[in-house]
C-alpha cells in the first residue's frame, strides 16, 4: 500500500474529518479496575474488553514460570485441555524435551475454574502454578489488551492505512469514543498508550483514507465469497451447513454496507463501486443458501 496521509495537531474539532488512531501495549492491566474506570467514562459496552481466558491465561502464566528455567510448555489433552511442562535434558549432547508432569484445566457451569495436577507433578509447583493462575485471571494481558484493540477499530469502523495494522483512520463521529477509552485507558492501564492525531480533509487526505477503504473492502468480501464457496462445496458433498455460519457471513456482509455507507458521508463521495461489490457477495450468498 503506497497512501500517504495528511495528520495535523491543534486544529478545532469542527475543521477534522477524522483521525489516525495508534497505540502501544503494556504488559498488562487489572480487568476489574479498566472495566470500571470504561463505564465511568460511559464507554459502550460493545466496547469494553472480554474478561481473561482461563486458558489463555494459564498457558500465559506457565510461560512466564518457566520460559527461564529451560522448559517448554506444550498443550495437552483432549481438544487442548491442559499443558505439559518439558524440562530440558541432554541426551548424547543433543537436548532433548520431555513431558515431565502436566496440568489440566476446567471450568465449571458457575464460572469456577478447577486445575487438575498429573501424579508426577512436584508438590511445590502446585500451589505456585494455582496462585499464579488466579492472579492472572485478574488481569489483561498484553495478548488480551491487542485483541481488545482490534475489537475497538471494528466497531469504530476504522480503516487500517498499512497492510500490516498498527495505523487506523476513525471518522470524526467516533473520535469522542476513542477520547473516552484514552482517558480509561491512562487511568487503569500503566504503561499502554493511546495516541490520536487530528486528520484535516484534504485531497490528499482523503484519497489516501479512500485507497485504505477499497483494499479493505475487496479483501473482505473476497473472504466472505470464498466461505460462501467452501460451505456450498461442503454441502454439496454431504455436510449439513449451520445456519448461524450464514448467518454470520450475511451480517458481516450488511456491518460493510453499512460502512461503506458510512465512509460516503465522511469522505463526501460517492462509493457506488463499494456497494455493488458489497450487494455482488450479498446476492451470492442469499442465492446459494436461500434453500
Amino acid at each position: 500500500m503506497s497512501s500517504q496521509y495528511i495528520a495535523v495537531e491543534g486544529f478545532d474539532n469542527a475543521a477534522i474529518t477524522g483521525a489516525m488512531i495508534f497505540w502501544r501495549l503494556s504488559s498488562g492491566a487489572s480487568y476489574r479496575k479498566l472495566l470500571e474506570e470504561l463505564k465511568a467514562n460511559k464507554v459502550d459496552a460493545a466496547l469494553h474488553p472480554a474478561p481473561p481466558s482461563p486458558m489463555a491465561v494459564l498457558n500465559r502464566v506457565l510461560t512466564q514460570l518457566y520460559a527461564n528455567r529451560n522448559c517448554l510448555i506444550r498443550p495437552m489433552g483432549a481438544k487442548g485441555s491442559g499443558y505439559g511442562v518439558l524440562p530440558r535434558t541432554e541426551v548424547e549432547a543433543r537436548p532433548e524435551f520431555k513431558t515431565a508432569w502436566t496440568v489440566s484445566l476446567s471450568v465449571s457451569a458457575t464460572k469456577d475454574v478447577e486445575l487438575t495436577f498429573s501424579d508426577d507433578a512436584p508438590a511445590a509447583e502446585i500451589p505456585r502454578v494455582s496462585d499464579a493462575l488466579a492472579l492472572g485471571l485478574t488481569k489483561l494481558g498484553d495478548q488480551e489488551l491487542s485483541s481488545w484493540m482490534s475489537q475497538v477499530v471494528k466497531h469504530l469502523q476504522a480503516v487500517s492505512m498499512r497492510e500490516s495494522g498498527g495505523v487506523y483512520f476513525i471518522p470524526a463521529a467516533h473520535v469522542e469514543t476513542w477520547r473516552s477509552i484514552n482517558k480509561s485507558v491512562r487511568a487503569r492501564c500503566p504503561g499502554m498508550q493511546l495516541y490520536e492525531v487530528p486528520v484535516v480533509r484534504t485531497a490528499q487526505a482523503i484519497e489516501a483514507v479512500l485507497e485504505s477503504l477499497t483494499e479493505a473492502i475487496a479483501k473482505e468480501t473476497a473472504e466472505v465469497s470464498k466461505a460462501s464457496d467452501e460451505l456450498q462445496t461442503k454441502r454439496t458433498g454431504g455436510t449439513n451447513v449451520q445456519q448461524r455460519s450464514v448467518d454470520g457471513m450475511k451480517s458481516k456482509l450488511l456491518a460493510l454496507a453499512g460502512k461503506v455507507k458510512r465512509y460516503e458521508e465522511v469522505l463526501g463521495v460517492g462509493l457506488e463501486n463499494l456497494q455493488k461489490q458489497v450487494e455482488a457477495v450479498q446476492t451470492q450468498v442469499a442465492e446459494t443458501f436461500l434453500a
